[in-house]
C-alpha cells in the first residue's frame, strides 16, 4: 500500500511543480519604439478609417515584455514611409515634416498612447499612463482613436499598409504633439480635434474649416463637415496645446493639463 502511495506522489509532484513554476521573467520596461528596433516586438497599424486605428503587437520573445507607449505617435501610409529610408520596426532616416506623401497618397494619421493601461485603450492592461505588458509569444490587438495630418490627400484605408512610426517623423509643430497626446489620454472630441490638427498642422484657417462640407460637387445635401460647436471647441483646443507646448519649452513656467475639458463639445 505504501509503494502505490510512493508512486503517486511521484506521479503528481512534478505536475505540481510544473503548476507553481514561474512565468519567466521581464527584462524590465522599454519603449516601444526601442523593442521594435531591437527585434523584440512586431508591430503591424491597420487605419481603419479616418478616426480609428488598429495597432497589432506581437512578442518574439520567450519572456513577458513589458512596453512603454509612446505619448503621441504617427502612421505613414507606404510611399511616405519610402521617404524615411528605412522600414519595418525601426524607421531609419528622415527628420521631421514628411507629413505630406505627395503623389495624391494616403493621409497619414497620429494619435496617443497616454490612455493605455489600467483597463483602458481597448484592453492594453497594465499599469496606466501608456505601460503595458504582453505575454511571451503572445499577439494582443488594440483600438486607437487617430486624427489625419495631411489635408487633401486621401482619406487613410485599411487597404493600404500603413508603419507606426516616432511622431517626430511626420509632425514638426510642438503644439501638434501636444494635441495628439491630449487625444489619446481621452481628453478630446475628435472632430473639433481634426479641425484644430488640420489648422496647425496643415496652415488651414478658422474660415475655411467653418467652410468645409462633407459629400462632393455632385453631393444634393452638403451639411457642414464641422459643427458650429466642434469649431469652438477646436480654437479652444488650439490654444491650449500652444499653450502646453509654449510651457514644455519653458521649465521655469508651471506645466498644467487641465484646459481642455472647459473645451468640451456637446
Amino acid at each position: 500500500m505504501r509503494a502505490l502511495l510512493f508512486s503517486a506522489l511521484l506521479v503528481v509532484l512534478p505536475g505540481l511543480a510544473s503548476a507553481i513554476e514561474p512565468a519567466p521573467a521581464s527584462a524590465g520596461r522599454i519603449g516601444l519604439f526601442d523593442a521594435m528596433e531591437q527585434n523584440l516586438v512586431e508591430a503591424k497599424l491597420i487605419a481603419k478609417s479616418d478616426h480609428a486605428a488598429r495597432l497589432i503587437l506581437a512578442n518574439r520573445t520567450k519572456q513577458q515584455l513589458d512596453l512603454q507607449m509612446p505619448d503621441a505617435f504617427a502612421g505613414v501610409p507606404e510611399q511616405v514611409l519610402a521617404q524615411f529610408g528605412g522600414g519595418g520596426g525601426g524607421v531609419g532616416g528622415g527628420g521631421g515634416g514628411f507629413g505630406g506623401g505627395g503623389g495624391g497618397g494616403q493621409q497619414s494619421i497620429g494619435g496617443g498612447g497616454g490612455g493605455i493601461g489600467g483597463g483602458g485603450g481597448g484592453g492594453f492592461g497594465g499599469g496606466g499612463g501608456g505601460q503595458f505588458s504582453i505575454p511571451p509569444e503572445k499577439v494582443q490587438k488594440f483600438d486607437l482613436e487617430v486624427v489625419c495630418l495631411n489635408h487633401g490627400l486621401k482619406e487613410p484605408s485599411s487597404s493600404k499598409p500603413y508603419y507606426l512610426v516616432p511622431v517626430d517623423k511626420v509632425v514638426e509643430r510642438p503644439e501638434v504633439v501636444e494635441l495628439l497626446k491630449a487625444l489619446g489620454r481621452g481628453e478630446l472630441q475628435h472632430n473639433a480635434a481634426q479641425a484644430a490638427t488640420w489648422a496647425m498642422q496643415n496652415g488651414m484657417s478658422w474660415e475655411e474649416l467653418a467652410s468645409k462640407r462633407q459629400g462632393t460637387v455632385r453631393s444634393t445635401s452638403r451639411p457642414p463637415y464641422f459643427t458650429a460647436q466642434e469649431m469652438k471647441a477646436a480654437f479652444a483646443y488650439a490654444q491650449e496645446a500652444k499653450r502646453r507646448a509654449e510651457a514644455q519649452q519653458a521649465p521655469s513656467e508651471s506645466y498644467s493639463e487641465s484646459g481642455y475639458t472647459s473645451a468640451s463639445v456637446e
